[in-house]
């Protein structure tokens, strides 16, 4: 098709403000990611020293006014809601016209570029999730809905050698009504608008449902179920508006109870996990169901058996003989033959040990 027509529409790569100085502070270094509606760079802070990251609202944007507030929005909930798996805004404003967003530098790379190298197993993935549902609890707390949870809004970091994900960019987030966030901007949302990223959208949104705290919760599973089996649970699946149930996961390697867990995130709306809390709760209790079945266990003897052994062991130490003939007592508890005694109480392949005795009234070496 000839795009030579087409009027030029404004990218990423037209926007390049590397150098620049935003607020006499913060010095713009290289570009760490980009969208349609922003760029991220590695900053400096000349007060510091330290590197951060500056998102820089792309100037098209500019005289959007839904954009401009969205944008306003999430750099003043990235400021009041704090916890330590979401991504921290230390600053903010509009200077120059230049909107930017300062942010915490997190060292490391999102989940889409990690899944790059392979999926992830059942235990990797969990420990993940159970981040992810600690930072939308924690935005869920405060009357806030996400709305764009996917791969590439999550950030991985290494702490203390363990993988840890950081929640990211709220810029589609929405504030529920009557909670105390002091908000300047609040950008409208229309009731029929989708927010959020292709194959990570609950069914009920693509519906028309107003979005709460369950599309995040489906959200969730979305991104877990693409950690553990690479595709979107709604990839190639034009209808999943129309979706009663959650798709299967024919994973054999996954513990039953894990898997339960899973299909209550991406199940209807109606029969979904309510709240990030009692997912998290859901997802502990499996794993530690699933870790005590894997371990290996030790029958021990039955009581029988046990009490044979101690009166074949004494018996042997002892050297007796019941009612005036040789008698053996195996672990069974049955007597031997008359002859050389044969102690087979002796532990697995060791060749048993033979005692001989002299008959009953000769002195040993008397024929």
């Amino acid at each position: 098709m000839d795009y030579t027509s087409e009027p030029h529409r404004p990218n990423a790569l037209d926007f390049n403000f590397c150098g620049e100085v935003l607020g006499a502070r913060y010095q713009l270094g290289q570009r760490l990611g980009a969208g349609s509606v922003a760029t991220i760079y590695l900053a400096t802070d000349r007060r510091t020293g330290g590197h951060v990251a500056v998102k820089v609202l792309h100037p098209d944007h500019e005289g959007a006014p839904q954009e401009v507030r969205r944008f306003v929005q999430e750099g003043q909930l990235g400021a009041q809601i704090r916890h330590p798996n979401l991504v921290h805004v230390s600053d903010f404003g509009g200077i120059g016209g230049r909107r930017f967003i300062v942010m915490e530098l997190v060292e490391g790379q999102n989940l889409a570029s990690r899944l790059k190298a392979g999926r992830l197993d059942y235990g990797q993935s969990a420990q993940l999730v159970l981040d992810l549902l600690a930072a939308v609890g924690a935005l869920h707390e405060r009357g806030v809905v996400h709305r764009d949870i996917s791969p590439t809004n999550v950030l991985i970091e290494l702490v203390n050698g363990r993988e840890r994900a950081r929640l990211a960019d709220l810029g589609w987030a929405r504030n529920l009504e009557g909670q105390d966030l002091a908000l300047t901007e609040v950008p409208l949302t229309e009731p029929a608008m989708v927010c959020g990223t292709d194959g990570y959208i609950a069914p009920e949104c693509l519906r028309g449902r107003r979005n709460d705290v369950r599309a995040d919760i489906y959200g969730v599973g979305a991104v877990w179920y693409m950690m553990l089996t690479g595709v979107a649970p709604t990839a190639g699946n034009p209808e999943v508006g129309n979706a009663t149930g959650p798709p299967r996961l024919d994973e054999p390697t996954i513990p039953p109870a894990v898997r339960a867990v899973l299909r209550g995130a991406l199940d209807s709306w109606t029969q979904r996990h309510q709240s990030a809390a009692s997912m998290a709760a859901a997802l502990r209790a499996a794993m530690a169901t699933s870790e005590r079945r894997s371990r290996p266990t030790h029958t021990l003897p039955s009581a029988s058996a046990r009490g044979a052994w101690k009166i074949a062991t004494s018996a042997f130490s002892a050297g007796s003989s019941t009612t005036g003939s040789r008698t053996a007592l195996s672990c069974a508890g049955a007597p031997a033959a008359p002859g050389p005694v044969v102690h087979s109480c002796d532990p697995p392949g060791r060749e048993p040990r033979r005692v001989h005795r002299p008959p009953r009234g000769r002195a040993p070496g008397q024929r």
